[in-house]
């Protein structure tokens, strides 16, 4: 149901002084802004030839996320204050994950709420304690600069709500991006509040994910439709006419008529799209940030039923499965030896943290800058950030990069669009990640581009009362420079009767020009989908596939398509044999949006002879398989002896039936739901071709074909007792496709199974990873984790119970064997026979404590069970565990007396081995957790010394945590106070962190922690981010001291290019999200020389 509000908002104006500008020549007026904003101003970089100034800064503009400027030149600006406040982040809520990742709807998030209430501020009052706002801001005085500002609608707060992120605005409506809903919004007198809103679908924004991942990029298509994007929170929408669309882990654009129906899914698999942009032939682009884990921001197409493969589960996936296929099979690069074939690679990586996009509209620059975009680069700091100018040319179905430049530098850029006479406005960020209060609209323009500008009176025909004009003028106006201008004069006509047909049929044919004439195409598709019973209009437009221009055939066969226009398809089939890529590409989507089952034999064609080499025309072929053949008609090629054929027919398959996507049935009605891909795609997990076994895995484990899973399941058994050396020739699928196998054995398998996954992982001939995969599902058996192997989904065991006692006669011998080897599975191998109540032989034991290639935690683990189970030998092993030069193992075999006191006692001479520092502190922490007087004491004694400053550097955070770990609440409270500290000088308060770290574990937390995401904004040797400054042997260059209070006060002193206008740091306080041993560890590795 629409939910209608009736708003009734008074006018405000910020009472500020008349403004100046530095940078603008013949100002008369004086300074209005802030002293820091006229600074921020000053640093920023422009190209020669361009002027600059501040048209909005604080406290008229504040928290400026995105904005749109209207026909008139008003702003529309969507601010936001609720970052980490109202708006959240797993990354500083960790103990929601779990619940996070199992949201199907929008409703399961607020009762996710509800259920940790407890742990915010105010209870479920903290969500609405701040707002975002949609403001208008005007130039009242004519002056240029924007001097009033009013709410345009009411403050968005509500629980569900999410950042106010995209606008649209076009002669009095707004279309209005903000989770959970997509609203329009309605200013029908022009006071600049709107007097009605709208939301016309509901259901954005399942999952948290991380902050600024909303819905945005709202942006009116050439064909009069509003497109829009979200990021990774996902989606789970049941549309007007009662179709459902979901997905709760992934980013996707969408498009809809005007009015908010016939909304559909265009393309999925994104994780931040934040913005998007057309060029002038219709064709549309986004910008994706990248995960922090060596992955970089991509410019993507986005195209019908494209999919560029990222989950907001990934996130999360860190160590040998970081960001999970994302990473490990190449989905973000532009080429990989096991890149999924169903997925779009990017055109390019370009950016670090793509925002605001917008492509040139065609007047106001010098004409160098004509079909060109321009990028903006949010990295947290003004310094690293920048607004990037790029063009992309075509090539094959599909476009390349070409010259990309940075064009403004050093501005902390959200978004960026062009002004009616033709200057650029950038909104600027106030500083860091968070809501600072601060903001800025900043102009670029170039003054003698200006003067040429004037004569396109862009301004005039943005207001102009369109029903003055002729029809002759109005064609006229179809091929005017200015993009804007083009599209009012097409929309104006689409919305009209026969006689603005004719125009717009006449310019299809005839056009002023190129541009003119696809206008004119665009104008009759739109005006069709505005009636009933007007598809005969079309069979005129339908004549221009045999038109001479490459670009009007290529529109004309998307028009049709869109409009599913059943009449036209013999000439989209002949189409599908143009000598052009783009014809081909928008031919065959055509006949996947109609269904044209005819067209079968001639799609399965293109897919054989243009996949190989177009990735782009693979995909239309198979979007228009999916869309038009049936299964029989698929199945028929299922067997046939071309590799590409049976590849073409597993990825229709895979598509016909994908969550994402409804194609439309015979009858030309579209799908309500999708029922899932068909089980039958099972039957290419025996394929001869690595790939395409590897692409059914795929299909049948991600999109969870729960038919097909036991099949897949299943191929754990063949593998297992395959003929030695079966696997190879698999070579680089190996993996991908035996992660999905063991993942599928594990959830959907039974004891032979279980079996059959200890002696895969024996085998010589598959990766080390995916044989320690499959030990670590059998140690996991009896209960495995809610997380799917591969791609970290929740998918929890739903089969019937499991007991160790049921598979540990299947699994000794073959653990057995594998221990035996005493490879690089022997101590997993251990694991899991302990796990299982598998009592190891003594010699097994023996042999893995006496390995030193083996974990320590595997050493501890065999010295335990010779301790436990072979009491006559345990002296010796002990002995052996003293001497074996590790110092966890040493300390745990002296855990192992009996007696406390004499235990306390063993434990204290090794805090007093000179040679091992590592061993001192374990053996501190030992002493802690004993319930005995002398341990006592013996705390207390360290506490004086540390006090005194006599306490060894190294040991004073162990001394602090084996005193939080004492019965003595004394000792607890002295130890709490000593680590809190006095909280004046942070630096002195942490002073316990400023030795004694371990520099494996600190590149660890570096690396894979999941809410401390260092490597997101910093890079050591090469890898990681951009957005704070690289940490490579900073240890030449600055003190531990100074490095520390980098991490606990980060904002003391800032790094020059990293300034913030505010005087706070970007990054976070760090103290508050780790431990006190992860912060030691961290700063030993931060302090080390590069390796």
């Amino acid at each position: 149901m629409l939910c209608t509000y009736f708003i009734s908002l008074v006018l405000s104006s910020f009472p500020v002084n008349d403004p100046v500008s530095q940078t603008v020549a013949n100002d008369d007026a004086v300074d209005r802004w802030p002293q820091q904003a006229i600074d921020s101003l000053e640093r920023i970089e422009i190209p020669n030839g361009f002027q600059k100034r501040l048209v909005a800064a604080e406290p008229l503009v504040r928290d400026p996320v995105a904005f749109a400027i209207d026909e008139r030149g008003r702003a529309y600006v969507c601010e936001s204050a609720r970052q980490e406040n109202g708006v959240e982040d797993n990354r500083s809520s960790p103990y929601w994950l779990l619940d996070d990742l199992a949201l199907q709807t929008v409703e399961d998030r607020l009762a996710m709420y509800e259920k940790h209430k407890d742990r915010r501020q105010g209870g479920m009052n903290y969500y609405t304690a701040h707002d975002d706002r949609l403001t208008r801001l005007i130039d009242s005085d004519g002056d240029g600069i924007l001097d009033a500002r009013n709410l345009f609608t009411p403050p968005y707060n509500q629980p569900l709500d999410g950042t106010l992120a995209g606008v649209l605005i076009e002669e009095g409506r707004a279309w209005i991006s903000n989770i959970p809903d997509m609203w329009l919004a309605h200013d029908k007198d022009d006071d600049g509040v709107a007097d009605q809103q709208v939301s016309f679908q509901r259901g954005f924004g399942v999952r948290i994910a991380l902050r600024g991942h909303d819905m945005h990029g709202v942006v009116r298509g050439p064909d009069g439709r509003i497109y829009w994007s979200i990021g990774d929170r996902g989606y789970h929408l049941v549309t007007s006419d009662g179709r459902l669309l979901a997905d709760p882990g992934a980013g996707a654009v969408f498009r809809c008529e005007p009015d908010g129906s016939d909304l559909e899914v265009v393309h999925v698999g994104l994780r931040n799209p934040q913005e998007l942009a057309f060029d002038n032939k219709g064709d549309l682009f986004t910008g994706d940030n990248n995960s922090d884990a060596g992955d970089r921001a991509r410019l993507v197409q986005i195209v019908w039923g494209g999919e560029t493969g990222w989950r907001m589960e990934y996130q999360t996936l860190e160590g040998s499965n970081q960001r999970g296929p994302w990473n490990q099979e190449g989905i973000w690069q532009l080429d990989h030896p096991v890149q999924p074939v169903w997925s779009l690679a990017p055109i390019a990586h370009l950016t670090s943290g793509p925002s605001g996009f917008v492509h040139y509209p065609g007047t106001g620059l010098p004409e160098q800058f004509r079909d060109s975009f321009f990028l903006c680069d949010f990295r947290g700091s003004p310094g690293s950030s920048s607004v990037w100018r790029f063009r992309l040319e075509e090539q094959g179905a599909g476009f390349r990069l070409a010259d990309p430049e940075v064009f403004v530098n050093k501005v902390l850029c959200t978004d960026v669009d062009f002004t009616p006479d033709g200057k650029m406005w950038i909104s600027a960020w106030g500083g860091g990640w968070v809501s600072t209060d601060r903001g800025r609209l900043i102009e670029v323009w170039h003054p003698e581009s200006q003067l040429t500008n004037q004569q396109h009176r862009v301004g005039h025909w943005l207001t102009i009362e369109l029903k003055s004009l002729s029809a002759q003028q109005l064609a006229s106006l179809l091929g005017h420079p200015d993009r804007r201008v083009r599209q009012r004069i097409q929309f104006h006509l689409a919305a009209g009767g026969e006689e603005e047909l004719s125009v717009l049929n006449e310019a299809a044919r005839n056009g002023v020009s190129l541009q003119a004439r696809l206008h004119g195409i665009w104008g009759v598709g739109q005006w069709v989908r505005g009636g009933e019973d007007r598809f005969q209009q079309l069979l005129s437009l339908a004549s221009l596939c045999d038109d001479d221009e490459e670009e009007v055939r290529t529109q004309v066969a998307r028009v049709l398509g869109d409009l599913r226009h059943w009449q036209s398809s013999s000439r989209l089939v002949r189409l599908l044999d143009d000598p052009a890529a783009r014809v081909k590409f928008h031919a065959a989507l055509a006949l996947g949006r109609i269904g044209v089952r005819d067209a079968t034999d001639r799609l399965m064609e293109m897919a054989r002879d243009e996949g190989p080499t177009d990735p782009l025309l693979r995909h239309a072929a198979v979007m228009g398989l999916a869309g038009s053949a049936r299964l029989g008609d698929l199945m028929n090629y299922a067997t046939s002896d071309n590799r590409e054929v049976r590849l073409a027919v597993l990825l229709a398959l895979r598509k016909k039936h994908h969550p994402g996507f409804l194609f439309a049935h015979p009858g030309g009605d579209i799908g309500r739901r999708s029922p899932g891909v068909h089980p039958v795609i099972s039957i290419f997990l025996a394929d001869e071709d690595a790939q395409i076994a590897t692409e059914a895995a795929r299909a049948i484990h991600d999109l969870h074909v729960l038919g097909a899973m036991p099949a897949l399941a299943d191929r754990v058994l063949f593998h297992a007792g395959a003929p030695k050396g079966a696997l190879e020739s698999m070579r680089d699928h190996r993996l991908p496709y035996l992660r999905r196998v063991i993942d599928a054995a594990l959830r959907h398998g039974d004891t032979r199974h279980a079996a059959a996954l200890v002696s895969l992982a024996g085998r010589d001939d598959i990766p080390r990873k995916a044989g320690r995969l499959a030990i670590e599902a059998v140690l996991n058996w009896v209960e495995p984790g809610p997380r799917d192997l591969v791609r970290g989904t929740i998918r929890p065991y739903g089969g019937p119970s499991r007991s160790s006692e049921a598979i540990r006669s299947e699994i000794s011998a073959p653990l057995l064997d594998l221990i035996q080897k005493g490879n690089h599975l022997a101590g997993v191998a251990q694991q899991a026979a302990s796990v299982h109540g598998i009592d190891l032989p003594l010699s097994v034991n023996e042999t893995i404590l006496a390995d030193a290639s083996q974990q320590t935690s595997f050493r501890i683990q065999a010295l335990r069970q010779i301790v436990e189970h072979y009491p006559e030998r345990a002296g010796i092993a002990l002995d052996r565990s003293r001497s074996a030069g590790i110092a966890e193992l040493r300390v745990e075999a002296e855990r192992f007396e009996e007696d406390q006191s004499v235990r306390v006692q063993k434990l204290e001479q090794l805090t007093t081995d000179a040679n091992e520092m590592e061993i001192r502190q374990l053996a501190i922490r030992a002493i802690g957790a004993e319930r005995e007087t002398s341990a006592t004491a013996l705390l207390t004694a360290w506490l004086d010394a540390l006090e005194k400053d006599d306490l060894e550097a190294e040991l004073h955070l162990d001394v602090l945590i084996a005193a939080s770990m004492s019965d003595s609440e004394q000792l607890k409270n002295r130890a709490a106070r000593i680590q809190e500290g006095e909280g004046i000088d942070r630096l002195a308060d942490h002073r316990w962190a400023l030795a004694g770290g371990n520099r494996d574990r600190g590149r660890e937390i570096f690396v894979d922690h999941p809410v401390g995401q260092c490597q997101r904004c910093h890079s050591r040797q090469g890898r990681g981010g951009v957005a704070g400054p690289p940490l490579d042997n900073l240890v030449d260059s600055r003190s531990r001291e100074e490095m520390l209070q980098s991490l606990v006060d980060p904002s003391a002193v800032i790094l020059e290019g990293y300034e913030t206008d505010n005087g706070i740091s970007a990054m976070p306080e760090i103290h508050w999200i780790l431990s006190g041993d992860e912060l030691r560890d961290l700063l030993e590795f931060v302090c080390s020389k590069n390796d």
